[in-house]
């Protein structure tokens, strides 16, 4: 080291009075910074939550004219189908009941 360098290690470099607000206000201001995060991510939640029940409102899945094809995906509706505009369709009728294992496709992977 230089010895015209003078490192002053054991002084304090904030006063007392200072360094006393600081040990309130840093913990208060993490507090307040979790506190808000977590209120933040309670919203999002609450708002996922509520925009999943109105998602599965959409009866197209359900609905007799729906083919579950990606080019036409329903027969009389196609440009609202699996949307939220979907909701409440004048065309709606519900599918007829499946029979299990015979209405499925055969795919070619699974033999």
């Amino acid at each position: 080291m230089h010895p015209s360098i003078n490192l002053s290690i054991n002084k304090p470099s904030i006063n007392k009075p200072m360094r006393e607000s600081l040990t309130i206000l840093c913990p208060v201001s993490i507090w307040f910074v979790l506190m808000v995060f977590v209120t933040t991510l309670c919203f999002a939640i609450h708002d996922g939550v509520r925009r999943l029940r109105r998602l599965h409102q959409i009866p197209c899945s359900r609905c007799a004219f729906f083919t579950g094809e990606y080019q036409l995906k329903c027969t009389v509706q196609p440009c609202k189908a699996l949307s939220e505009a979907a909701i409440g369709c004048p065309d709606y009728q519900p599918a007829p009941p499946r029979l299990g294992h015979l209405s499925r496709r055969r795919r070619p992977w699974k033999r």
